[in-house]
């Protein structure tokens, strides 16, 4: 019986994961009518910001790794703990602001009709306004998780999250 439950359940889990998947970007949608250039100018500029998110993303990392390692001191340096986290943060609003700029610029390589369907296309999937589908937010969930910030600690009695 448990075995029956647990095969039903991952199934109805496979199934919501899976029934608002996008198969790919929005600018790779046939309905877009891209030309050839317009194709290729958005995997190049696809490329360049994935060149630059796997760089900044890494330095993100590393900072939130040197942060933990920091609080997890018994003796913890407030004056470090705190430009760690300025030095974080600037991290984040560097993210932030390369995926607008890259948004824009993807933007500028549609035409008037190919842009209206794609605002058309977000407001109907309820995005933000997003190329991508909810990959990034699912990342940003798994990150933050796995290095929270100072005093977010699990409880003694529950373990790691």
């Amino acid at each position: 019986m448990k075995k029956i439950i647990l095969v039903l359940s991952l199934m109805l889990l496979f199934s919501l994961s899976t029934a608002g998947a996008q198969r790919g970007p929005i600018w790779q949608d046939k309905d877009l009518n891209l030309t050839e250039q317009q194709q290729q100018k958005m995997e190049d500029l696809r490329f360049q910001h994935q060149k630059v998110m796997i760089q900044k993303n890494a330095a993100l990392k590393e900072a939130r790794l040197e942060m933990r390692n920091m609080m997890r001191k018994t003796e913890v340096d407030e004056k470090a703990v705190l430009g760690k986290q300025k030095q974080i943060s600037a991290l984040k609003a560097e993210i932030a602001e390369a995926r607008l700029k890259h948004r824009l610029e993807m933007r500028k390589v549609l035409n008037k009709e190919q842009l209206e369907k794609v605002i058309k296309h977000e407001r109907k999937r309820g995005k933000s306004g997003r190329f991508h589908g909810d990959r990034d937010r699912m990342q940003h969930k798994m990150r933050d998780r796995d290095c929270p910030g100072p005093g977010s600690s699990p409880a003694p009695d529950k373990g790691p999250r």
